[in-house]
């Protein structure tokens, strides 16, 4: 069990069901958000959130706007869990940077596959939905989106590495 996986355990146990328990956790980013930190200072992160969302992705060779289960999730840093229950959990933080409930619940039925590329220091995912939307982010770390994968793929969402 990663620290980060530990640590939403602590903090977010309370906003699950009873019985229900997180497994795997990753911290996400938007694509291009740490250009845009070091090239726009503080107010980067805002400017590029603002430029994935008007973003879509590519899924089979189709540009696809944001539509659907995609519009769920809120950009730039993202904490993303999977639960006991098969659901990918997407939580909400304050201006504190405490913990502060479910942003948002995708069962994992909804998920068809999840699509990565692996580099030195992150892992670029693709998160295909079963309605068509995608959605493209970030996974920050080494070996940690592992076990988020695995996680996932007991509950049949098939993992790609391209």
């Amino acid at each position: 069990m990663s620290k980060l996986t530990k640590k939403l355990t602590k903090q977010c146990g309370k906003f699950l069901e009873p019985g229900e328990t997180i497994e795997a956790s990753v911290l996400t980013s938007a694509p291009g958000q740490y250009t845009a930190l070091l090239a726009f200072g503080f107010l980067g992160p805002l400017i590029n959130r603002k430029l994935q969302a008007s973003k879509g992705t590519v899924v089979e060779g189709v540009y696809t706007k944001p539509a659907g289960t995609a519009l769920l999730f809120p950009g730039g840093e993202m904490f993303l869990s999977t639960t006991s229950r098969g659901d990918l959990v997407v939580w909400k933080r304050n201006f504190r940077g405490r913990f502060s409930g479910i942003h948002a619940r995708v069962p994992a039925g909804a998920i068809q596959t999840i699509e990565s590329d692996k580099t030195k220091l992150r892992t670029k995912v693709t998160f295909l939905f079963s309605d068509g939307s995608g959605l493209r982010a970030n996974v920050n770390g080494n070996g940690t989106f592992d076990e988020f994968s695995a996680s996932l793929s007991q509950y049949g969402v098939e993992s790609i590495l391209v």
